[in-house]
């Protein structure tokens, strides 16, 4: 329409500057003629008008222009910072290692209570049980806090990370709560090994009643699971199968340039977080398993404890699932 205006005002134009000079001819000959006169002033709105429409078309277009490029140049810029995802990507790597670190450790702890008892021959005494079964929560305590430290400054590196900046605040918000939950849980667990150490004071070894010391150590061990529970829960926040459900949705909302850098770095969560709750069932269960053995002849039902951790693991992720579809 713009088009058509256009080329009639030209040619409306044409036609009127041939009579304006016409016109101005007559008027030198003739003297002042109001038709010339009102000839020529029409001339000059027209060809305003055609000015004014040729300069809107102008600055539509770089408008337009302007705006196509726009957003793909914001989209490039956050693409090109999480294009450096290696970076990102190292932070869950870097909790798989220490999740490693950390099963290295405890199977050496838990290896030498073994070997302890095996090299007793016999039942240990209440006494010889006690002092090895405290060992073996001491070293557990140091490899514990080993990981916690390595979850917690994983997490923070990650969610400090420049290229974090630029993500939609849904998403930075919620992955930073899951990772600080994390990191939480993982204290408690860590702390719950030097609790069941100190259960065993000197006090407790002088005691003749074998009920209270199995007691203890149950209740104890008890404690442990409950906490490892917790952090297995929490780390399926991560996971692809029990992922958080405010993480899932923040992620589905980002658009797909992003959403794709996203699935990259969210892989290898998946990868840390499944490789920590599989290690710590598996770590508590040969702790259970060992310190049954480290007081059988005096204390029963201990193993019972690693049976309701499978349970309580195997629970924990049916509810996360559930909670996700429904």
């Amino acid at each position: 329409m713009s088009i058509v205006l256009l080329l009639l005002s030209l040619s409306a134009t044409t036609g009127s500057c041939n009579d304006a000079v016409a016109c101005a001819t007559d008027a030198v000959a003739d003297g002042d003629d109001d038709r010339c006169q009102l000839l020529q002033s029409g001339v000059g709105v027209i060809s305003q008008h055609v000015e004014d429409n040729h300069e809107q078309l102008v600055h539509g277009k770089h408008q337009a222009e302007t705006t196509a490029q726009g957003f793909p140049d914001i989209l490039k810029g956050i693409t090109s910072a999480l294009g450096g995802v290696e970076e990102l990507e190292k932070d869950f790597e870097a909790m798989k290692t220490a999740v490693g670190t950390f099963v290295k450790e405890t199977h050496t702890a838990i290896t030498s209570l073994a070997d302890s008892t095996k090299a007793a021959k016999a039942s240990m005494s209440m006494e010889t049980a006690q002092v090895q079964v405290k060992q073996a929560y001491t070293d557990l305590h140091a490899a514990a806090v080993k990981l916690y430290q390595a979850l917690s400054k994983a997490s923070s590196s990650f969610t400090q990370s420049g290229a974090m900046k630029l993500v939609p605040t849904s998403f930075k918000s919620a992955m930073t709560k899951v990772l600080g939950e994390i990191s939480t849980e993982a204290k408690h667990f860590a702390d719950s090994f030097s609790h069941a150490a100190d259960g065993f004071n000197a006090k407790l070894k002088t005691v003749k009643n074998h009920t209270l010391v199995c007691d203890t150590v149950k209740s104890d061990l008890d404690y442990v699971n409950k906490k490892v529970e917790k952090l297995s829960s929490t780390a399926s926040g991560l996971s692809t199968k029990g992922m958080n459900k405010d993480l899932l949705a923040a992620k589905d909302a980002l658009p797909k340039q992003i959403k794709e850098q996203v699935d990259k770095i969210l892989h290898k969560a998946n990868d840390a977080a499944e490789s920590l709750i599989s290690s710590l069932s598996s770590t508590v269960q040969d702790l259970s398993h060992n310190i049954a053995k480290a007081f059988e002849g005096h204390c029963t039902g201990l193993q019972s404890s690693a049976g309701r951790l499978e349970v309580g693991l195997a629970s924990a992720l049916v509810i996360v699932a559930l909670h996700l579809y429904m």
